[in-house]
Parts: structure tokens; C-alpha cells; sequence
């Protein structure tokens, strides 16, 4: 079955809404894309195309997920249907903004060094607010179901 349609139309408008949007499928050449980089700060030696590999063969078809990380991010996930481990990522996004003195905590929990301070306040300030999930949600099950 194809869905392209249905994807464009989706995706248009995710950014529409500032939300990144991101299909990982095997190779998983861009699954850096995911966490602005940010995670490279903490975890310097991480392969990026193990760890999208690993998330996505985790996740089961028919079930959309949702997934929060150690940087406070939130990610909607659903496998895609009649592709072989193949994702749609939506995400990173904030739930509520978060304040100078929560980023710090944040930070100083990660280790995140002075010098890296900078731009992981920078990758805070990139990632999209979103007030109301659970429109959110409900905007991702409706593809869901209609693929």
C-alpha cells in the first residue's frame, strides 16, 4: 500500500508546527537528526546508527510510542507499516519551556562541561514547545489509522 500522500501531507504539517520531522529507515544515515546533535555532548562515542537501530527494531507495528530522554526531550514514534524497520520520528520537542536554572540542573546532571554549556543551551533553544500533546497525539494515531 502506498501512503506517500498521506506522509507528505502529515509531515507538511508537523513543520508547519515547528516540529522536526524524521523518517529512519535502514541504513539509518540520518539518525543524527534526531537529537540536534545534542547527544554527541554527553555520550561522545555514541553510534548513532546503532542506537536508532536498536529503537527501531524495538518497536512494535500498529503501536505508536511515546518517548522521553534524558534531556528532557519528548519523541512521538510509529513504525511505519510494509517497510522493513522503518520509523517516523517526530520530535525533539519541550512540553513546557524550561528556565534558566532547570537547564542548568539538567546540565550539571549530564556532566555537560562549561565550554558545552553554550551550545547545549543552544539545542534547548532550537526545540519546539508544544503545549497541548495530546492534540499532538491525536494528529499521529489519525495517520495511524488511515495508513
Amino acid at each position: 500500500m502506498n501512503y506517500q500522500a498521506e506522509l507528505t501531507f502529515l509531515k507538511n504539517i508537523l513543520e508547519n508546527m515547528h516540529l522536526h520531522v524524521s523518517i529512519l529507515k535502514e541504513p539509518y544515515e540520518n539518525a543524527e537528526i534526531h537529537d540536534l546533535g545534542i547527544r554527541k555532548i554527553v555520550h561522545p562515542d555514541i553510534n548513532y546508527i546503532n542506537y536508532i537501530k536498536k529503537f527501531c527494531d524495538f518497536c512494535k507495528p500498529n503501536t505508536i510510542y511515546k518517548a522521553y530522554d534524558e534531556f528532557a526531550f519528548n519523541y512521538l514514534v510509529l513504525k511505519l507499516p510494509f517497510e522493513t524497520n522503518s520509523c517516523l520520528l517526530v520530535g525533539p520537542y519541550l512540553l513546557t519551556s524550561l528556565d534558566e536554572n532547570l537547564l542548568l540542573n539538567i546540565a550539571q546532571d549530564l556532566n555537560i562541561s562549561p565550554e558545552h554549556y553554550p551550545y547545549f543551551r543552544e539545542c534547548y533553544n532550537n526545540v519546539p514547545i508544544v503545549t497541548d500533546s495530546s492534540s499532538l497525539f491525536t494528529l499521529i494515531n489519525t495517520f495511524a489509522s488511515t495508513i
